[in-house]
């Protein structure tokens, strides 16, 4: 199995609901590392690495969980950015 890193941007009311804090524990559940953090624009921004399965369980958890608040997101490949291990959130 191959990892892979993406850079997910969340839109919609999802700031101030606990999405960060949900999506470190959703990461840690499924052995996703990376960051997330809250953009200026009021989007939500997440950097992952993991096995494809478990960055797309993880994006499908985070859907469902805040399916009235996302109104969309963007999904991209990121090779150059630097991951650690663990998942943290970014202030």
């Amino acid at each position: 199995m191959s990892q892979e890193q993406v850079r997910i941007i969340f839109y919609g009311r999802v700031q101030g609901v606990g999405f960060r804090y949900t999506a470190q524990r959703v990461a840690n559940d499924n052995d996703v590392s990376g960051w997330v953090k809250n953009n200026p624009d009021s989007s939500v921004e997440i950097l992952a690495l993991a096995e494809k399965e478990n960055i797309e369980k993880f994006i499908d958890i985070l859907k469902r969980y805040f399916s009235s608040n996302i109104e969309k997101y963007t999904l991209s490949k990121d090779y150059l950015s630097k991951v650690n291990s663990g998942f943290i959130i970014k202030y």
